[in-house]
């Protein structure tokens, strides 16, 4: 029923001519982004500390991490405009080219030296790769495994070291390093690509702004190792967060509490990444053999070595695996976004704990009637299935793009079976067997 690709021209989508409306929104968003960081920041280094007191561990565990993986998957990459690196980033661009223009209209520069900008032109392979991985899976390690991730004073520091850190290598090597090095604007990035609003040019005035098909853009987004291994740890790691809920897991940590904790979840995640990731690897064995049986010749069939090969097919494929990222992110954390979202908007009006009101919400309180027990059951079912049935369909996409429809059926088979058995395991651990 769908013998030739279609997702590759629905990617292209249609052009919306930039209003000043969605000018001034664009600006609205970085502001409001790099005020709630600062307010983020702030609080969680000075504001007092106790139960609830702070902003900071609700916007980053529910709002950042959650919230803005829901509103790209939909709108598109607006983490590109709510991030406040970015933003800094380009104010700091900025400002250098202001003082080099006044600095030239007032001095002349000597004879024989540079006037290009003495930046790195190649940022160093652990820069461009390694620290976007290790941050993700810090951060991740934080959220599942530290007994107490909502510690105010260690998330303020962990936050400015990490400001510290990305804003000297935008400076070394720019912002499109920050864009597709820095470990969240990579994410979000691919997860935005599902959304239904897309930029088809680099930042500035001339951005072309465009509508599309949902999942459409998946089409067009290049995968890569870095890319592919981000996808795999978010992926393994909301698996291990289901995994922890499940009676079989607290009987395992029976006894234990605080640090004691620490090495048998580690552990846990750990086997839960690797089981993703084997899982998924296997299936792209499993389509290389049968690609080599109907002696089929593709790109990534060449003198490599079978592993190689295996590696280069799974990063063909891995765009299918972003809807059940956020597939999982939907059933896993919808009740929290639900539930703890109530507490942002009162924390939101008094975030440093001084007794504000600024937007009349500080006396809201969690209501936790909001959403019934049943609507939370469907919404985390229905967003596994439909997010694997996504997925099928992008690698199927993909696969009729590359190979003739006889072969590529076949090919999807052992992706299939492992897209199946995914499912099965999101449900079960959803009903925390």
């Amino acid at each position: 029923m769908w013998p030739v690709s279609r997702l590759a021209r629905d990617a292209e989508g249609k052009s919306i001519v930039p209003s000043r409306l969605g000018l001034v929104l664009a600006g609205l968003m970085r502001a409001a982004g790099l005020l709630l960081f600062g307010a983020v920041l702030w609080a969680s280094l000075f504001s007092p500390l106790g139960a609830g007191a702070s902003i900071a561990p609700v916007t980053i565990f529910v709002v950042f991490w959650v919230g803005v993986q829901l509103l790209s998957a939909v709108f598109g990459d607006i983490w590109r405009l709510l991030s406040p690196w970015d933003t800094l980033a380009t104010l700091g661009a900025w400002l250098r080219r202001l003082s080099k223009n006044k600095a030239g209209s007032s001095d002349a520069a000597p004879s024989g030296t540079a006037s290009a900008d003495p930046l790195i032109s190649e940022p160093p392979r652990w820069a461009s790769g390694s620290l976007a991985v290790g941050v993700l899976a810090v951060f991740l390690w934080m959220e599942l495994v530290y007994p107490d991730p909502n510690e105010t004073r260690l998330l303020g520091w962990l936050i400015f070291a990490y400001t510290v850190a990305v804003l000297c290598g935008a400076s070394l090597w720019g912002r499109k390093w920050l864009r597709e090095s820095e470990g969240f604007a990579v994410l979000f990035s691919m997860i935005g690509s599902m959304g239904i609003f897309f930029s088809n040019s680099k930042a500035g005035v001339n951005s072309k702004a465009g509508i599309r098909w949902p999942i459409a853009g998946l089409a067009k987004l290049k995968m890569t190792s870095l890319k592919t291994t981000i996808v795999l740890v978010v992926l393994g790691s909301t698996t291990f967060d289901g995994l922890s809920g499940t009676l079989w897991w607290t009987n395992l940590q029976r006894g234990r509490s605080g640090w004691e904790t620490v090495p048998m979840s580690t552990l846990g995640l750990l086997g839960c990444v690797l089981a993703v990731a084997s899982g998924y690897y296997l299936a792209m064995a499993a389509a290389l053999w049968l690609l080599r049986r109907d002696r089929s010749d593709t790109a990534f069939m060449d003198e490599a070595s079978f592993p190689r090969q295996v590696v280069r097919l799974g990063q063909h494929f891995s765009h299918s695996l972003v809807p059940l990222l956020v597939a999982y992110s939907v059933a896993h954390y919808f009740s929290l976004l639900v539930f703890e979202g109530q507490d942002f908007a009162a924390l939101l009006s008094d975030p440093f704990a001084v007794g504000w009101d600024i937007f009349g919400t500080a006396h809201f309180r969690i209501d936790y009637r909001a959403v019934s027990v049943d609507l939370i059951a469907w919404v985390q079912a229905l967003a596994i299935v439909i997010g694997h049935v996504a997925g099928v369909m992008v690698a199927h996409d993909r696969a009729v793009e590359m190979l003739p429809r006889r072969t590529a059926l076949r090919s999807q088979y052992p992706l299939l079976a492992v897209m199946v058995g995914y499912t099965i395991t999101g449900l079960m651990l959803l009903l925390k067997a």
